[in-house]
């Protein structure tokens, strides 16, 4: 039987009555690229080529992953391609609201076709131009308006920690995209934000929770009603107590004296100066606690005697005094020490 020729070159077919080449060069896995406005958010990274902004692609490292999936998204395919790449080169320009910046990207797609021994790679390149404009995404632009979706309320300024926790708080919105604080509120006891994702105040507010101590209360109350989803919209309210200590102080707790070294929601955690310096832990939430040294309540002794037991010179004094909690030290070494009770315990430790 003879073998059917390629009906544009003559040589041996190999597919529909072509050979390889000659259908490679008339197949085309990309039927075409659909119109499309790309928009970049400025603030957050986050585009748009259709009806609402995305989550940004590792804007900040590689934008071309997002223009990519924007490629992707509108090109016209037979099949789905084996890889699809793309490259572009940006010309210098400001990242700046209203700036539209031209691109020329550069495709390749790759497909195979059939399988097996017959199966052949087309391989397609094209240059599209683009142009794509920074703007500001809905959510960012709550970000310069006094939109807010609730507040956390941060209170008791007489905590040593109470700047810490409001430099958290601030760390922490300005970590996550697409949040923002549009007003401080400065108080007699402290301090409210208002915040644009009510979402982020209830995540913050575990946060909190686990970092310091201290009571939280989270409320809520009806804002209005969403006309397009005929839904309730709530503000929430995140109230943060800070509590009456702080680490470094000691708590008579359980009939323990706790020097705390950390706190994590209703646990204060530390050593137990009564018994050597031991490894204690206490709910101080259910367990009634007082506060019997602040930790700038200690104060330098040098140690003037380690046998039979540590002595140090009394603060006010200046007589010998043993120590309670005694730790490996030098003669003449200074350590930080507090009176409790007529009694010198050490806090360095």
């Amino acid at each position: 039987m003879p073998q059917t020729k390629c009906l544009k070159c003559g040589n041996p077919a190999l597919i529909e009555q072509l050979c390889k080449d000659c259908y490679l060069d008339s197949y085309h896995n990309v039927i075409g690229f659909k119109n499309f406005n790309l928009s970049v958010c400025v603030m957050c990274g986050s585009y748009n080529y259709g009806k609402e902004f995305r989550p940004a692609m590792e804007f900040d490292k590689d934008f071309l992953k997002t223009i990519k999936k924007a490629f992707f998204e509108n090109t016209r395919l037979h099949k789905k391609p084996e890889s699809y790449n793309l490259d572009a080169e940006f010309p210098q320009h400001e990242k700046k609201q209203g700036n539209q910046v031209n691109v020329m990207v550069a495709i390749h797609v790759k497909t195979k076709i059939g399988e097996g021994k017959y199966s052949l790679t087309k391989e397609e390149d094209y240059n599209i131009p683009l142009r794509f404009r920074y703007t500001v995404c809905e959510r960012c632009s709550r970000g310069y308006s006094k939109y807010f979706e609730g507040r956390i309320q941060l209170r008791n300024r007489k905590n040593l920690h109470f700047n810490d926790v409001v430099s958290f708080v601030r760390a922490k919105v300005k970590e996550r995209k697409g949040v923002f604080i549009t007003k401080e509120e400065e108080l007699r006891d402290g301090i409210d934000f208002y915040v644009t994702s009510q979402k982020f105040i209830q995540t913050i507010g575990s946060g909190l929770t686990r970092r310091f101590a201290g009571d939280l209360k989270v409320t809520s109350s009806l804002h209005t009603r969403d006309w397009k989803t005929s839904k309730d919209l709530y503000r929430v309210d995140v109230v943060f107590r800070l509590g009456d200590f702080n680490v470094g102080d000691i708590l008579k707790i359980n009939h323990k004296f706790v020097l705390v070294k950390s706190v994590a929601g209703m646990m204060a955690s530390g050593v137990n100066i009564r018994q050597n310096n031991c490894p204690a832990q206490e709910n101080y939430k259910t367990h009634d606690y007082e506060i019997i040294a602040k930790a700038d309540d200690a104060v330098e002794a040098i140690i003037v005697k380690k046998t039979p037991q540590v002595e140090v010179l009394h603060p006010e004094t200046y007589q010998p005094i043993k120590v309670e909690n005694p730790k490996n030290a030098k003669i003449d070494e200074k350590i930080k020490i507090v009176l409790i009770n007529e009694k010198a315990y050490t806090v360095s430790v």
